[in-house]
């Protein structure tokens, strides 16, 4: 995904966060998040689970590139809708 990336804007995929241990997520939403449809909970993110990551930079051409092709290497973006009373991140990606 990574090279398809590359190749199609000439910058790399960065990835700025993926997996954090359970202090780490609580001292996120201790400090900064204070609202669970932000952030989740300690104990419920799924950056916890290690098969997660936000990549960073994800906006216009490259998120609806990422939309369209991410699937194809096993990745899914977990919160598509507030349905679920969770913010829609199109950064999030899990590994399916």
């Amino acid at each position: 995904m990574a090279k398809k990336y590359y190749h199609k804007f000439s910058e790399s995929l960065h990835i700025n966060s993926a997996w954090r241990p359970y202090f780490v997520q609580r001292n996120s939403f201790d400090q900064e998040c204070f609202d669970e449809k932000i952030c989740a909970r300690p104990g419920t993110s799924e950056h916890q689970n290690g098969y997660t990551v936000d990549i960073a930079n994800l906006h216009g051409d490259k998120y609806q590139r990422m939309k369209e092709n991410a699937h194809h290497y096993g990745f899914h973006q977990s919160y598509q809708k507030e349905s679920d009373g969770l913010q829609i991140e199109p950064r999030h990606r899990r590994y399916l």
